[in-house]
């Protein structure tokens, strides 16, 4: 798994980093629904809210044979346009991404600001269903 830092781009106070998901056994995996998805901090605790599932898309399940890849799109709210008394603004070392079904999760280093509390009403982190093959710069697809 890793974050294409290469492939994120920006729009309306909204960043969208693409994570892609490489097979990388000799059998075939299946992936459905949502990677569970939370900042953390340098000693790996969350830092905020984890990130909300975009149900807007449609999640299908994928099937992924041996070095084949999938991708998810997180966006990530502008929190300076939130009140900073309820947001708390902080930079998180990086993502914590729990594939559904496993039980070990997968560090991402990557540092990001976001809200140290939950902010009602905005979901800072939002993450979509996973699509097949890795994820187009530019397109958030």
């Amino acid at each position: 798994m890793r974050l294409d830092a290469s492939a994120a781009g920006a729009a309306a106070g909204t960043e969208y980093l693409p994570l892609d998901f490489t097979n990388v056994t000799g059998a075939r995996c299946r992936l459905a629904g949502f990677p569970a998805v939370s900042a953390t901090s340098s000693t790996g605790h969350r830092v905020g809210a984890a990130a909300a599932l975009d149900r807007s898309l449609a999640a299908r399940p994928l099937v992924l044979g041996a070095g084949q890849t999938a991708h998810a799109w997180l966006r990530l709210a502008d929190v300076a346009n939130l009140p900073a008394a309820l947001c708390r603004p902080v930079t998180a070392a990086g993502l914590r991404v729990l594939l559904p079904g496993q039980s070990g999760e997968i560090f991402v280093a990557h540092r990001l600001l976001t809200c140290a509390r939950a902010v009602p009403g905005d979901d800072i982190l939002m993450i979509e269903p996973f699509r097949l093959g890795i994820a187009r710069r530019g397109t958030a697809q």
